[in-house]
């Protein structure tokens, strides 16, 4: 037996870079980088270099502030560089983005929910009569997917939530809105005559892996049931500890026959299913493993399920559209966040904790080599 350390990561490895500077400036500094790199960098570099350092401006402003004011500001910085990507992306034409017919594309009526998880917003189609709404466009151009709906479409909050991670422990706490995505660790294992893709993942992330990819999904192992052969595979794959393993299963994913004259081709076709099988599911997440050496998970984000469709998805636009709630809230119903409440205390969890996150998906984003600040 032995195995091949492997991420279905097709065009989105990351390009992880470390600093020993403050992260959120080190951020900023890409960011405003990015109009200097020549081809390397950024389309649209006139017009997108003001709404980055607009959003940065927000942003600096808002990490000094109350959490009461910064909740909006943050918003603000999320919506200049959300236009700065459409523009990138050739999705918004920068004349078209100074002009008039330019909306955010979400709104929300007064309403005075039981709680912050029940609170309702809109979000609009991509354009009507002319008009373009920039959250609709942002979501097309992060997923690579089409936004569905034609009309507007009514959401509360406990519908996107769940894509938090930073957050995830307050609404579980709080609300039993427990978080949907995980990390997971993946190797492909050649026995004499067979290959397949294996993931390490936590048990809790299961029944997701098996609604999200159906008949992909073969053997699951759970730790009572590994052999020693399974536990010595990863523990060298990724320096592991033994007891990192316990409340993780394996899962074996596409499992083929091989021999020697058709070994290469049939890894090579593994990987191609691979990345196909989880284009629509795989966000790259550099991370640390518990002795300090560098190693490698990727996050695996189920589809949301919204007006009975399933949405590919990503955390940055839950993080989004909870910052635009947040800004309506503290502008027209502060009352919502009465001192001492949980509400209150889940705003300001979301305003210490989220928006570095957030930054650094728009770095992601915005860059032509998918760079992630760690």
């Amino acid at each position: 037996m032995s195995h091949v350390r492997y991420i279905p990561a097709g065009e989105k490895r990351c390009v992880d870079i470390t600093t020993t500077m403050d992260k959120v400036s080190q951020i900023w500094q890409e960011l405003t980088m990015l109009r200097h790199e020549g081809a390397d960098g950024i389309y649209g570099k006139k017009v997108t270099s003001s709404y980055i350092d607009q959003a940065k401006t927000y942003y600096l402003d808002a990490r000094n502030s109350n959490w009461k004011s910064g909740g909006l500001l943050y918003y603000y910085s999320f919506l200049n560089l959300a236009k700065a990507f459409v523009v990138s992306q050739r999705a918004i034409s920068g004349s078209k983005l100074k002009s008039t017919s330019i909306y955010h594309g979400l709104t929300n009526e007064p309403q005075n929910p039981s709680n912050l998880s029940e609170f309702e917003f809109q979000i609009h189609p991509k354009s009507h009569r002319n008009k373009k709404n920039v959250f609709a466009v942002f979501y097309e151009k992060l997923t690579d997917n089409p936004w569905p709906f034609n009309s507007p479409l009514t959401i509360k909050i406990k519908d996107i939530i769940s894509y938090c991670d930073e957050i995830s422990h307050e609404f579980d706490t709080f609300y039993a809105i427990r978080g949907k995505n995980f990390l997971i660790q993946s190797i492909v294992r050649l026995s004499s005559n067979e290959m397949w893709l294996e993931l390490l993942a936590p048990n809790r992330a299961i029944p997701i892996l098996q609604s999200s990819l159906g008949t992909s999904v073969g053997t699951i192992t759970d730790f009572p049931q590994m052999t020693q052969n399974d536990k010595d595979e990863w523990i060298t794959a990724y320096n592991r500890k033994p007891t990192s393993l316990r409340n993780h299963s394996l899962v074996r994913i596409n499992q083929k026959p091989f021999n020697q004259t058709n070994q290469a081709i049939q890894f090579q076709n593994l990987q191609d299913e691979v990345n196909i099988l989880f284009k629509d599911y795989y966000l790259p997440m550099p991370a640390e493993d518990e002795t300090a050496a560098r190693t490698i998970f990727w996050k695996f984000v189920p589809k949301v399920a919204l007006n009975g469709q399933e949405l590919v998805w990503h955390p940055l636009l839950s993080n989004y559209l909870i910052a635009f709630v947040l800004s309506s809230i503290l502008r027209y119903n502060p009352h919502l966040f009465l001192m001492g409440s949980k509400d209150s205390f889940i705003a300001e969890a979301w305003c210490n904790q989220s928006p570095i996150t957030s930054i650094r998906y728009f770095l992601m984003a915005l860059s032509q080599k998918n760079l992630r600040l760690d």
